[in-house]
């Protein structure tokens, strides 16, 4: 009967893993935290060792239990490593965990193959383990600095809640196949003997490596191209920006020459009526020219801006509060949609108003505390309606209108954001809280 693998064995393989994620991602590891990783680590091998070796004396149930834990300590460990949020150590460990299942059978599978009878040399044997563990490690190392190329220095990897569920959901698959001998040999795919169990379960974690390095290959170029369509917007609204400016130049040189004509004629009108009538006019006129806004923010700042030139053209009255520079985290695409459609729907709104007078949008973004509060609320004479989770359309054809707050929903979402939507007072109120130091992923 040949032995299984040393639980220490594979205690050692969890955390080389875990600590192969960190030297992959080591330039996001802040140089003060170094200490602290470094205590994280030692705390981290012991504790897997403890549970491997608990998971060597029982079976079923508990072996199950003693299994989610190592991972949930490997997924800590990679977390405080990394000093970002759990959506990022979820995705990370889902490949460290199948890495150290994979180096963990290949070396046993080798050493039981080649050195089966050198059960007296234990050193020897350690000592092939760890170079067995280095080289697997270190082609995990070149898979995975070669799929996350252009990604390494980003303040921020973009990882959606399906990201964590697809590759978790693979990880669980393979690793249930790659261990099913272990709960039967009676079942149609398991091996009768030992050498064939081992042969089993090293080549299903190895195709379980391959299907996640393709997926993890997938979600780089889909991230890349998303990088390119967030830097086509951005040039995008810097050209749109550059045209705003250069229009405003053109229409108040033209307007120059009409506003002295203007202004003599108020001087010269007797009734005081056509004259605060004139004055009002040329307010009006001076305000459409006079729109531009400035948070900080230039992307927020050129949406604003469009929105507000619109907003003065309609009658609506709409006021910005905001401090641009604390969405600096956020992408070009994510801000345009958040506040493109939420403007956009305020604005349907208040067009329908027919007091011009009442149209009125207001914008506000502030810090408080731990988190940034997004307002954007506007003049509501209607009944919100829900289905318990969504806000939906208050338009009679549903098929093809209320996507814009879902859109918003999902945006925020990917920063751990929370949106709130409520009616008081007259008033329709979007309220967007994210926090400040979080992973935005």
């Amino acid at each position: 009967m040949i032995q299984d693998i040393p639980k220490l064995y594979t205690a050692f393989a969890e955390w080389m893993a875990c600590i192969f994620i960190l030297i992959i991602h080591r330039s996001r590891i802040k140089s003060e935290d170094k200490v602290k990783l470094a205590f994280t680590l030692t705390i981290s091998l012991g504790v897997l060792c403890a549970i491997q070796l608990f998971c060597g004396k029982v079976t079923g149930v508990l072996w199950l239990l003693g299994m989610l834990l190592a991972i949930i300590v490997m997924i800590t460990t990679i977390h405080f490593g990394l000093n970002r949020g759990y959506l990022e150590a979820l995705y990370f460990g889902a490949g460290a965990f199948i890495w150290a299942e994979f180096a963990a059978a290949l070396e046993w599978q080798m050493e039981s193959f080649y050195a089966a009878e050198s059960s007296g040399l234990k050193l020897i044997r350690i000592i092939l383990c760890l170079i067995m563990y280095i080289i697997v490690f270190m082609v995990f190392y070149v898979a995975e600095k070669f799929t996350w190329k252009d990604s390494l220095d980003k303040h921020f990897i973009t990882i959606s809640s399906s990201d964590i569920v697809r590759v978790w959901f693979s990880v669980i698959v393979f690793f249930s196949l790659s261990n099913l001998s272990y709960v039967s040999i009676k079942s149609p795919f398991s091996g009768n003997s030992m050498p064939e169990i081992f042969n089993i379960r090293t080549l299903v974690d190895f195709a379980g490596i391959i299907m996640l390095e393709l997926f993890h290959i997938q979600k780089a170029q889909n991230d890349e191209r998303r990088e390119l369509d967030a830097i086509k917007q951005t040039l995008y609204l810097q050209y749109m920006q550059y045209r705003q400016s250069s229009e405003n130049m053109e229409l108040i040189n033209q307007k120059y020459h009409d506003l002295k004509h203007q202004l003599q004629v108020i001087r010269a009108e007797e009734d005081n009526l056509k004259r605060i009538s004139y004055i009002d006019e040329l307010e009006q006129n001076i305000s459409l020219y006079d729109s531009s806004i400035e948070t900080g923010n230039y992307v927020l700042d050129t949406v604003l801006t469009e929105k507000t030139r619109y907003c003065l053209k309609q009658g609506i009255n709409m006021t910005v509060v905001a401090d641009g520079s604390l969405l600096s985290f956020m992408h070009v695409m994510d801000i345009a949609t958040i506040f493109g459609n939420a403007l956009d729907n305020a604005i349907e709104h208040e067009v329908l108003i027919p007091q011009k007078d009442k149209r009125m949008i207001h914008v506000t973004i502030s810090k408080h505390g731990e988190l940034i509060h997004v307002i954007i609320e506007n003049k509501f004479g209607g009944q919100l309606r829900s289905d318990g989770k969504h806000i939906l359309t208050t338009k009679q054809d549903e098929r093809f209108h209320g996507y814009g707050l879902k859109s918003i929903q999902y945006t925020i979402e990917k920063y751990n954001g929370i949106m709130v939507a409520n009616v008081e007072n007259g008033w329709f109120r979007l309220k967007i809280m994210l926090p400040v130091e979080a992973d935005y992923c």
